[in-house]
């Protein structure tokens, strides 16, 4: 019985922490939208920092799956992001996800090592995925480009954050 308890309160925690990120990672790029128009989504990346974060609290298991539902969730109820690249943030935010939780929660390593790798390895797939599947590499560069203030703040941000989390 006590086992039941623990398992259903366990449960109950996770549904009410993925529910959270999730709310936290659909209205977060619609303020930026809002804000700074429709731009603002590809330069500031927010979803990639929603996802990045949760990696890093919630390991590599919720961040993927974070990471893998939190766009087609966001797409559903706000059309972000646009339907031509949800299957590539899809498999981008899911390894962002994964990994950042792996590097920082299983390997124990430093944040921005784990920031930065996790980044790494969502562009690489990014560059796979523009070559081979969509035989448009030409326009991946401006893309990647755009994203660079993004990535700049979350390298500062998301420490900053663990950070205040700690004290």
């Amino acid at each position: 019985m006590k086992s039941e308890q623990t398992l259903s309160l366990k449960m109950g925690t996770l549904t009410l922490i993925y529910t959270s990120t999730i709310a936290v990672g659909v209205i977060l790029p619609y303020l930026t939208h809002l804000i700074g128009g429709q731009s603002a989504g590809m330069i500031f990346l927010p979803l990639h920092l929603v996802i990045l974060t949760a990696g890093l609290l919630f390991g590599w298991e919720m961040g993927g799956f974070v990471g893998i539902t939190l766009p087609i969730i966001s797409f559903f109820l706000s059309g972000m992001p646009p339907l031509p690249i949800l299957p590539q943030m899809i498999f981008e935010l899911g390894i962002y996800g994964s990994l950042s939780g792996f590097f920082y929660k299983k390997l124990k390593w430093n944040i921005f090592i784990s920031l930065l790798l996790s980044i790494i390895a969502g562009r690489f797939f990014l560059i796979l995925y523009f070559t081979f599947l969509k035989d448009n590499f030409h326009r991946l560069w401006p893309q990647m480009q755009l994203g660079i203030p993004g990535f700049l703040l979350q390298i500062v941000l998301i420490p900053l954050f663990f950070k205040l989390l700690k004290k």
